[in-house]
């Protein structure tokens, strides 16, 4: 078997071990996730590229500064949009829910704009960029959710007996998923977004099991089913010559053997599905554009805008992505990111094009992700829309590139850059009209997602943004939502709020950060230089495309035991689980007798 510990590849500093990753002091939680023998091997197994901005004790797991896959969903943030298009657009009107704002008085105020001392000097400060932003994209006509969400029942008709105003900081796929889910749980929300309107860019984004029994339980499957596609697999090609080193089927077994079907979607028509399941909620949910939080108080709490309005609430939920301003207010200081080495290229072609190819035409008849994996490279494929559109993410060494999902890169040095691959893969690049290009970044893994006070959470990317080697960024950001509606569908007094945040990071932060460091491994493989180690990893993945067990093999995808943890998870099995086994006797029963630090301290001691 490939030893991933053993690799010795000179773009990479060594196996992290327990004595350096304890120097980041993570929860108990998330300590608890790598204690079992087979996760303790994929800290032993890490690794990482030589970095003079990253030191070894923060090698596992490190985050990316855009959520999951470059297969993922972006969030939706003025820094990365320009001026522009609008996709559609809405505004609350100002009566609506206007007496929740009023003046503060609080003296605790958290200003979001403030820089700290405590940044490091060797931290890439954010990069001011003068390359062109591409216009947003528009969703297809058959990306409509309708008004499914008046009519689908959720949590078994429960509803919260103590009903909140919760204000959800940013408008992409985690807050809109977040703010349903809260929604049908009988609370009000009020979404704080900053753009002047809803759009996305032109990219694929995929959907796993996971993700999707989600949507489909909310009542998206009959508009998946129409805009979506199917994969029938993974496979992965050698750079060079194209042969065939890696497969594994997804299709209708996958889906019957997993209980959901595995998709890939364009985004613009993924996050329409979203935002009109959260909006036809008229009565529950009001969106505010060019919302800008520029602070917050954690203790009322409150958020102050831009303008000066004081936006008060019950609870604060930072969904406000891998930029997240409110991320600064949970852990009291900066968090800055820092360069993984790798820049992605973005593109979409007609499906026409490879149609009109005797050679190309099989990617769009049998349509499945194909990958090709080269050194210190690798690039994904796969059909959206139908199978109209060819989606391809290209991953590089970076050569300047921006940390934004809107800049304009030059199709031609994206060919260039990837001169000597397969021939069937420069016919398809020389079908490239244009690009986006956009720098990857990591974070640090926090220690806590739950301000001290217990009324501020951060959720998806804005606490556990993904490497995009895994294509999990956005479905972990829907579970997210998923679990906290669960979670506070059962709320019946004020006292709770802050032990059911708590339980939400209980159950989430171990599962993120497991699959942050599954993402980072897979950098790693798919990267080797030629040599030994890829001929070992070429064969192992042959082994297991041939029906060998997986168990940890190269192709993760191949390994059944990964891949049921994974993609087998259902977000409110595990709520309701939980609940049964500890929830309902510690958190159930409250009534306001243990105030918020005495229960985090508690929440600590069990873990």
């Amino acid at each position: 078997m490939l030893n991933l510990g053993m690799m010795n590849n000179s773009r990479c500093r060594g196996a992290v071990i327990w004595s350096q990753w304890h120097k980041l002091r993570p929860s108990r939680a998330l300590k608890s996730t790598f204690s079992s023998p087979q996760h303790q091997l994929h800290l032993q197994d890490y690794t990482t590229r030589s970095s003079a901005s990253y030191p070894l004790d923060i090698l596992v797991p490190r985050t990316s500064s855009r959520s999951e896959d470059p297969h993922s969903a972006p969030q939706t943030r003025p820094s990365d949009r320009g001026s522009g298009h609008p996709l559609f657009k809405y505004q609350a009107p100002k009566s609506d829910h206007h007496h929740h704002l009023q003046p503060s008085s609080s003296s605790t105020r958290f200003h979001l704009s403030a820089r700290t001392k405590s940044q490091s000097s060797t931290t890439e400060q954010p990069m001011a960029s003068n390359a062109p932003l591409k216009p947003l994209v528009a969703a297809d006509e058959a990306a409509r959710a309708g008004n499914v969400s008046q009519t689908t029942t959720l949590y078994g008709g429960r509803k919260a007996s103590h009903s909140l105003h919760i204000a959800v900081v940013g408008c992409g796929l985690g807050g809109l998923a977040a703010a349903h889910a809260l929604a049908k749980a009988g609370h009000r929300i009020t979404i704080l977004e900053d753009a002047p309107a809803i759009g996305e860019v032109g990219a694929g984004i995929q959907v796993s099991p996971n993700l999707s029994r989600l949507l489909i339980r909310w009542g998206l499957g009959e508009a998946l089913e129409k805009i979506a596609v199917m994969p029938e697999g993974i496979e992965f090609r050698r750079w060079q010559s194209g042969d065939k080193l890696g497969y594994a089927a997804w299709g209708q077994k996958f889906a019957d053997d997993y209980g959901a079907p595995y998709y890939h979607i364009h985004r613009a028509d993924f996050h329409r599905l979203l935002y009109d399941l959260t909006i036809a909620l008229k009565d529950q949910v009001t969106l505010r554009l060019k919302a800008h939080v520029s602070s917050i108080d954690p203790d009322a709490p409150a958020c102050t805008l831009a303008s000066g309005e004081v936006v008060k609430c019950d609870l604060i939920i930072g969904a406000d992505g891998v930029k997240s301003t409110i991320r600064q207010a949970v852990v009291g200081r900066a968090d800055n990111p820092v360069p993984t080495g790798d820049a992605a290229y973005r593109a979409i072609i007609p499906s026409d094009a490879l149609l009109a190819d005797p050679e190309l035409a099989e990617l769009v008849e049998n349509p499945r992700m194909v990958g090709w994996l080269g050194p210190g490279k690798h690039i994904m494929s796969y059909c959206i829309r139908a199978k109209r559109e060819f989606n391809m993410v290209l991953l590089h060494p970076d050569d300047g590139s921006v940390e934004s999902w809107q800049a304009q890169g030059s199709a031609d040095k994206m060919r260039s850059d990837f001169e000597g691959w397969d021939p069937k893969l420069q016919k398809i690049l020389s079908f490239v009209p244009s690009t986006l290009k956009w720098k990857l970044m990591d974070r640090k893994p926090l220690e806590t997602w739950v301000h001290p006070s217990g009324k501020v959470v951060l959720l998806g990317d804005a606490c556990h943004p993904m490497l995009p080697y895994r294509a999990q960024g956005a479905a972990m950001a829907v579970e997210d939502g998923a679990v906290l509606g669960n979670l506070f569908s059962r709320l019946s007094h004020p006292s709770q709020i802050t032990p059911l945040l708590y339980a939400y990071e209980t159950l989430r932060l171990p599962r993120t950060a497991k699959v942050q460091a599954s993402s980072r491994l897979n950098q790693y493989i798919f990267h080797l230089e030629d040599g030994p180690e890829q001929v070992k990893r070429d064969q192992e993945m042959r082994q297991a495309m041939h029906g060998e067990e997986g168990v940890n093999n190269p192709n993760q995808w191949a390994d059944k035991r990964k891949t049921l943890e994974l993609m087998g998870y259902d977000a409110d099995k595990a709520v309701d689980e939980w609940w049964a086994e500890r929830g309902e006797k510690e958190i159930g029963r409250l009534s306001g007798q243990t105030t918020s630090r005495g229960w985090a301290q508690q929440a600590e001691a069990r873990l």
